[in-house]
This record gives structure tokens, sequence and C-alpha cells, in this order.
């Protein structure tokens, strides 16, 4: 089983099974749903899925291959591809065909580029609240017995989806590119007001800020510039447990392109602030490379709730946004000024103007689920 997400009442679900009998080989939330389904009375496999899940709480995109048990006569049941998502839809979840239609082969993926990569052609989302199961008879449908309003996670749009993914209809980097946009129209207007000058140059933090900053240089008429270099051995860095890490981190990650800065007025884009370390030394290494001024633009609102959902942005003492206000978090990265996108702004962005089907919890703490229980 794969799964991406995260199970809130995971520790009230292993403290039943251990009461029970079962013994656990990891502290995985995982595990605590395949302890479900092998411990489920039920007869066929998709029912012991189906009954498992009902106490399952959390965000959970899964994807189970079976091999086919062998029966009392000693054949064994078909092998079995299933993916399921749940009822709020919290994370991304496809499902894509390989070959003709007669000797068609299933997949199924978190997202349309996976598809892309072993040639296979994408079929639709699989739907929140759905249970697909695929085998020699071909693909069916079944409906999870809970249901729950479409929350989506829009940080994924935000971060951490591969920008060449469509996701519930929805292309990633177009959605990045519209943030980038509404994000200048916010920012031009700010500097209207207070009477300010513009920048000289928009430049993306990589790489998940170029097509924002490629539609804020759209939309403002400010030159887009490369002034960071990634290194591409490195991975994402918010997620490393300690901060000395990160910095370390960070430091390998990035180079300027001191040509492309010395002088400067930049409009740095980046697509969200969590803790701050990053976003601090990001500005530290602008200076040194020669530019005269750094104006951070952002394109996600302040973060300042944790996620239970399956994405570590840590408990809120480290969320930088829940302790110090704009101005406060301007000083302490040490930025010219500070700009994020308006929550309004973000929605209408990824096509949800009224809030109705994304989750945006981490920037105003109203989680669509219960975590006062379980946390």
């Amino acid at each position: 089983m794969a799964h991406n997400g995260g199970i809130i009442n995971a520790k009230k679900i292993r403290a039943q099974l251990e009461a029970d009998g079962c013994v656990f080989q990891s502290t995985s939330d995982s595990e605590s749903i395949l302890n479900l389904i092998a411990l489920n009375p039920a007869a066929s496999v998709e029912e012991k899925i189906l009954k498992s899940l009902e106490s399952v709480e959390g965000a959970y995109s899964l994807v189970l291959s079976l091999s086919g048990a062998p029966g009392e006569d000693g054949r064994r049941a078909p092998a079995k591809l299933v993916g399921i998502r749940d009822p709020h839809g919290f994370r991304p979840l496809c499902l894509g065909r390989i070959g003709r239609e007669e000797d068609r082969e299933f997949v199924i993926a978190s997202e349309t580029c996976a598809l892309d990569a072993v040639g296979a052609t994408f079929v639709r989302d699989i739907e929140p609240g759905e249970m697909v199961v695929a085998d020699r008879s071909g693909l069916r449908s079944y409906r999870l017995r809970k249901t729950a309003p479409r929350s989506f996670c829009v940080f994924e749009y935000i971060y951490f989806a591969r920008p060449d993914s469509d996701i519930d209809k929805l292309n990633v980097w177009r959605s990045r590119h519209n943030m980038g946009r509404q994000l200048a129209r916010e920012y031009l207007e700010k500097v209207k007001k207070r009477g300010l000058g513009l920048v000289d140059i928009v430049v993306p933090v990589p790489d998940t800020g170029i097509a924002a900053a490629i539609g804020f240089s759209a939309e403002s008429g400010i030159p887009y510039v490369e002034g960071l270099i990634k290194n591409r051995y490195v991975g994402r860095t918010f997620i490393l447990p300690e901060q000395t890490a990160r910095k370390a981190t960070v430091e390998m990650k990035l180079n300027p392109i001191k040509e492309n800065l010395r002088g400067m007025k930049v409009a740095l884009i980046d697509d969200s602030i969590v803790r701050g370390t990053t976003s601090a030394r990001l500005i530290e290494l602008l200076r040194r490379a020669g530019a005269a001024e750094v104006h951070m633009c952002v394109s996600a609102p302040p973060i300042t709730h944790p996620c239970y959902y399956g994405i570590d942005t840590s408990i809120r003492k480290d969320l930088i946004a829940s302790i110090l206000s704009e101005d406060e978090i301007n000083r302490r990265i040490g930025t010219d000024s500070l700009h994020y996108i308006s929550l309004e702004g973000l929605l209408k962005s990824v096509d949800d103007t009224q809030g109705e089907r994304m989750c945006t919890a981490c920037f105003h703490g109203r989680y669509p689920t219960d975590i006062t229980e379980n946390y």
C-alpha cells in the first residue's frame, strides 16, 4: 500500500488495535490502515476496505496492489489494483490506462505527470470518497460510506504538486501563473497607494516560484530575470526536521547570479514563507550578490496554523506568521518590503472564488475535520 496524507485519529485506531492484540512494526499511520483491513471479517476484499475506512478520519489517497490469495480449492483469486481517495479529497489521485481497449492495463498515481512517465493515457481523476478496483475483468467503482464537503489542499497548487500535472481539471503551472498575476496586481496597488517606486527586475525562487514569477512579470511589465540557480541534487528544505539542517541545505541548494543582481531593485517571488529561516538566508544571498533592494512577494497568504493532512508545516510556535506581524516578519528576514497574496486572490487564482472546494486551514485555522480530540 502507498499512502499520501495524514490520519488524524491514527493514535486512537492504533490503541484499539493493540488492545485487540495487534503488533505494530512501525510508527506509520499507514500501518493502522493495513491492520484494519487485514483484521476486518468481511468476505470480499472490497468490503473489507470499505468497512475499515469507516473509522478512519483525515487525509488519504491510497493505492493498494493485492496479490490473489488461494481459496479452498487451491486456485488463486485475481490480483487487484485498488485506488481510494478520502471523502474530502484532500490529496490528488488519478486514473490512467496503457494499451488498447481490449488489452488495457490501468495505472493509478497521485499526479498526471506520473502517467506521462510510463506512457499511460489520463482517464479521469478519482473522485473524493471513491474507490476504484481494477482486475482482469475490468474496472469497478465504489463509494465510501462517509460523505464530506470537498476540501482539496490548496498547497498542492501553490507548492507541492509538479507544474506539469493537471489535478481536478486544473493545471498546476497555470494556477501558479495566475497566482503571480494576481500577486502583481495586489503589489502594484499597494505600491501606488504608498507612493513607492517600482523594482527593476522580477526574480523567482526556483523551482516552485518560477511560474508565479513569469505571471508577475507578465502582469506588471517588469522584466523577468534569473537571479538564483538551483542545485538539482538537493531536495526540499522546509520539511527537514532541524533548523541547522535546513540552513545548511539552503546554502547548498541555491547560488546567486551576481551579474544579474548587482545594483538592482529586486522583486523576489517565492511560493510561501513557513518558518522564515530559508527566506532570511535567501535575502542575505541576494544582498551579498550586490542587490540594491529586495522586495519579497509571496504567492501564498501567511501560514499561521499547522497542517494535519499530510504536510509537515510544524507546530504553531515555529510558524513565523503565527507569532509575528507582517512588518515584524519583514524586519526579521531582512527585506525592504514584504507582500503576501490575499486569501481571496489565491482562491481566485485556483478558480474557487467562493472557497467551497479548497482546504485553506493553514491560513486561518478553520479545519474541515474536528481535530481537537485527536491533537
